[in-house]
């Protein structure tokens, strides 16, 4: 059933779009909120990114997960000061867990 529905969803042509609008939307409102991280170059209307601390002691996966945000570890050769954000739906709980976090690096 869930491919069924992931299937028809691939199909509608409007949903997609307004998914790749969305996701630009608030991909964009995330990345200008961060100032003290490095982004890796990625594509606005994907809804992923990679985020890098510029210290290399500090592991950026157990920082923000001490702060509920909800990331996975970067890829290999990119140190424990870098991780994977997954773009939420909304941008706005996301915005104030980052600013908190950015305050202790």
């Amino acid at each position: 059933m869930a491919v069924n529905t992931a299937e028809v969803a691939l199909n509608d042509k409007d949903y997609l779009e307004k998914t790749i609008e969305k996701t630009k939307k608030v991909k964009s409102k995330i990345l200008t909120s961060i100032h003290k991280l490095k982004i890796l170059e990625t594509d606005i209307q994907v809804p992923i990114f990679t985020a890098v601390c510029q210290n290399k002691d500090i592991n950026l996966y157990k920082l923000m997960r001490s702060y509920g945000i909800n990331t996975s570890s970067g890829f290999l050769n990119l140190g424990d000061n870098s991780v994977r954000i997954r773009i939420p739906k909304e941008a706005e709980e996301l915005i104030e867990l980052l600013k908190k976090m950015e305050e202790t690096i």
